[in-house]
């Protein structure tokens, strides 16, 4: 299918970019617009939370592909959707939390999560396995204000260091990230 555009666009692939680029953050638009619709009808089974993903190729995002007015886009719509879903909250799930969840320096990992048990949104970020160890950042630090944006009136905003290891691989597999999560303040 991208051959077919490339062909249209005469092989200017600035200019395939840009129209994949707007085409994108149009349906990502669309998403965070309509995503409070999807809202589950009864409680999820086990970790007591549901999450979407975007619907975005990782390549609008991520570097080294995406530029910074994308990235800032991005994560406004990510905002949105969880704003949307906070305003549109059935009565049956007044005790449910909504949090954006942005991911550096992979944004296309990021997503709306729900929150149904507050047990478990309180052990979420607790973590301090040597696996899995997530560390505050200083309230100074803030993902939003580097990019001009502000936390969305009735979020609350937490930033951590993460690591991750996963010793099944030879060698073993490492990601460190930073995860920002903005939930709604109940």
């Amino acid at each position: 299918m991208a051959k077919r555009y490339m062909e249209i666009f005469a092989g200017d692939l600035s200019r395939y970019r840009r129209w994949r680029t707007k085409t994108m953050l149009r349906d990502l638009k669309l998403w965070s617009d309509t995503l409070a619709d999807k809202w589950p009808d009864t409680h999820p089974r086990g970790a007591g939370f549901d999450s979407w993903k975007t619907p975005v190729a990782g390549s609008l995002v991520n570097l080294p592909h995406s530029s910074r007015h994308t990235q800032r886009r991005y994560i406004e719509l990510v905002l949105r959707a969880a704003v949307n879903m906070r305003n549109h909250k059935p009565d049956t799930a007044q005790g449910a939390r909504v949090a954006a969840i942005l991911t550096l320096p992979k944004l296309f990992d990021s997503g709306v999560h729900i929150f149904f048990d507050e047990s478990y949104w309180q052990r979420f970020a607790e973590r301090h396995h040597q696996d899995d160890l997530w560390i505050p950042l200083p309230p100074s630090r803030s993902l939003l204000k580097s990019y001009g944006l502000r936390v969305p009136e009735g979020f609350e905003a937490r930033g951590y260091r993460t690591y991750w290891r996963d010793d099944t691989f030879d060698p073993p597999y490492e990601k460190t990230r930073e995860v920002w999560i903005y939930s709604e303040v109940l």
